[in-house]
């Protein structure tokens, strides 16, 4: 099996939609984090993420809310507990947060031997908008039926790795 590459375990991998490709830190442990900056001011009320499909896995992780680039005044931190199985997904919702940055901060992970902990796929959801037409009628399945993708995120993200180097 040929060895991977780090530029196919770069940050912008965790919201490429695919599923077979992922970020994992250079074995950093509880020190992986991934800084996400929406543009401007978002409300943010759902997240969902997927394991790597590997033995790296994370156990719990921190959503970190800021209106600053430097994290220096949280508004606030929600503690995520993850499922201990390889590309397993774990979606949660939230009141709603307004927020121009989010750090997911790896908090705890499954191994001390294996620390390149990272994810395959996160995603951010906002608030729905109304859809004129019978209220019975449902626009998609259930756990999106009460949040929006955050596309825009795609096109303005910056990821830092864990040495605060900017990867584009």
């Amino acid at each position: 099996m040929p060895r991977r590459t780090t530029r196919t375990i770069l940050p912008a991998k965790v919201f490429d939609n695919d599923a077979a490709t992922a970020y994992a830190s250079n074995d950093k442990g509880i020190n992986t984090f991934i800084d996400f900056d929406f543009g401007a001011a978002t409300v943010i009320n759902a997240f969902d993420m997927k394991q790597r499909n590997d033995i790296a896995l994370v156990l719990t992780s921190n959503l970190i809310f800021d209106d600053s680039a430097d994290f220096s005044g949280p508004l606030t931190t929600i503690l995520l507990t993850h499922t201990n199985t390889a590309a397993a997904i774990d979606q949660y919702t939230f009141a709603n947060i307004t927020a121009r940055y989010v750090r997911w901060d790896v908090a705890s992970v499954n191994s001390t031997i294996y620390l390149s902990n990272g994810a395959a796929e996160i995603t951010f959801y906002g608030p729905v908008e109304p859809v004129p037409g019978p209220a019975s009628f449902l626009l998609a399945p259930a756990f999106a039926a009460s949040a929006t993708r955050l596309r825009s995120l795609r096109r303005r993200s910056r990821q830092w790795a864990s040495s605060n180097t900017v990867l584009s």
